[in-house]
């Protein structure tokens, strides 16, 4: 492991930092895994909203069914590896398949399926609490058994590096949505099938105010119609699902 870590740490951690959007970010720091004999990641981005309440976004490559039923199907409640990750400080070994996972249900099923089912996970802190957790899959057990502190650390700063990075690329899109209160209502209420009337009943403006505001959300957002301005939105976290 050593050896394949050596002299590219720095190179890679300046690749990383080069990319300008999430894609290109995530297809680089797959390339730096496997190149450390990694085959795939799982990343949790963890933001807590007033009510103290999670709003979480998966990201992963080059497999993504996982991050998809992650999200979809809620697992981070109930996520064993998640709760460890509350309390810990340093990278740990985990194992969906042991017994002591087996009530997370249906996780441990898709984890398994989708090749997720042990690795090594990271719990990512930026001003003391978990904003995220990177679950990291090596190619054989070797390469878990044969771990350096070396080897990890350099780890914890590329999945660092990359929270970090991913961070600032979501920051900075939402910043230049630059979305009102009333968009972002307009579009919280649209999130959950209200229609326009329903949501001008419940806003106490009337309809065509409401769409007045869902189309200057879609002309700032860039996209093409409510459904797709729902979506960007819940991607930059200016609303929540």
């Amino acid at each position: 492991m050593a050896e394949t870590y050596a002299p590219r740490w720095t190179a890679d951690l300046e690749a990383l930092q080069s990319c300008t959007d999430q894609n290109g970010l995530t297809s680089r720091y797959v390339r730096c895994l496997q190149k450390r004999g990694f085959r795939q990641f799982s990343h949790i981005m963890i933001s807590c909203k007033p009510d103290a309440s999670a709003h979480i976004r998966v990201f992963s490559g080059p497999e993504t069914e996982f991050a998809l039923r992650y999200k979809e199907r809620d697992f981070f409640k109930t996520d064993p590896v998640v709760n460890r990750a509350r309390q810990a400080n340093a990278p740990f070994f985990y194992d969906y398949l042991k017994p002591c996972a087996s009530d997370a249900g249906d996780l441990v099923a898709q984890a398994d399926r989708a090749g997720f089912a042990n690795g090594i996970a990271v719990p990512l802190r930026v001003q003391g609490g978990l904003t995220g957790l990177q679950l990291i899959v090596p190619e054989t057990a070797w390469i878990l058994e044969n771990l350096t502190h070396a080897d990890q650390s350099q780890l914890i700063g590329l999945s660092l590096a990359f929270h970090t990075i991913l961070l600032q690329m979501t920051k900075s899109a939402a910043e230049k949505a630059e979305l009102t209160r009333r968009e972002i209502q307009c579009l919280n209420w649209a999130s959950t099938g209200k229609t326009c009337w329903e949501t001008s009943r419940i806003l106490k403006i009337s309809e065509r105010t409401v769409q007045f505001h869902l189309d200057n959300a879609r002309t700032k957002l860039g996209t093409g119609n409510l459904v797709h301005s729902v979506a960007k939105a819940v991607k930059l976290g200016l609303i929540s699902e």
